[in-house]
């Protein structure tokens, strides 16, 4: 006798060859029970099927009595890049730099994902540039959409300084699964250095 257990559901996420029985004809020594998933297009962690022997007449059970599959969940897979990442500062007021998020595999139900800057390289963004506050919020996808657009904004000012990188990371996706989940941006300099020299007369 065998039996079926584990986080799929038999004769739903999946059927099998052999359900309660595996039979070896004479002079076999080896029977293969085969495990068909099921097709559907629900967003869904991967799952495992455990099947199990049971003890019965004419056999003694070796050590593995048991063997455990994997139903590999098929989802929707997120992807983060630097669109327009890369600008000048600007001396006053806000500076856009975008990147897209576009997903891939099923997408005919929504899902959603949050996103958050923090400074990054030698030369780190810190909240000043984006007015005091680390950018953060928050992706939604609706069924059948496939790219969305993070907008960040930079605050400009009048201060010389090195061009100074961020990343931006995407996390907690829900309805789908992050495949490449950060980006970097780079805030360019363009604020001249002025020196005066003096000479005696």
């Amino acid at each position: 006798p065998i039996t079926f257990s584990g986080t799929a559901t038999l004769g739903t996420d999946y059927s099998a060859s052999d359900t309660s029985y595996v039979t070896f004809p004479d002079g076999v020594s080896s029977v293969t029970v085969t495990i068909d998933p099921t097709a559907d297009s629900i967003v869904e962690p991967s799952e495992t099927v455990v099947l199990t022997l049971s003890s019965g007449s004419n056999f003694v059970l070796g050590a593995a009595k048991s063997a455990t599959g994997t139903i590999l969940g098929e989802d929707s897979l997120l992807s983060l890049a630097a669109a327009s990442a890369s600008k000048l500062e600007g001396n006053m007021g806000n500076t856009a730099l975008t990147f897209t998020v576009t997903r891939s595999s099923l997408t005919n139900q929504s899902a959603t994902v949050s996103y958050a800057v923090t400074g990054s390289g030698a030369d780190s963004a810190n909240a000043a540039d984006f007015g005091g506050t680390f950018p953060t919020g928050t992706v939604s996808f609706g069924a059948n959409e496939t790219s969305k657009t993070i907008t960040i904004y930079v605050t400009g000012d009048n201060t010389t300084e090195p061009d100074e990188e961020f990343t931006v990371t995407l996390s907690n996706a829900n309805g789908a699964r992050v495949t490449n989940g950060s980006a970097t941006g780079l805030i360019r300099n363009d604020d001249a250095s002025l020196s005066m020299r003096y000479r005696a007369g």
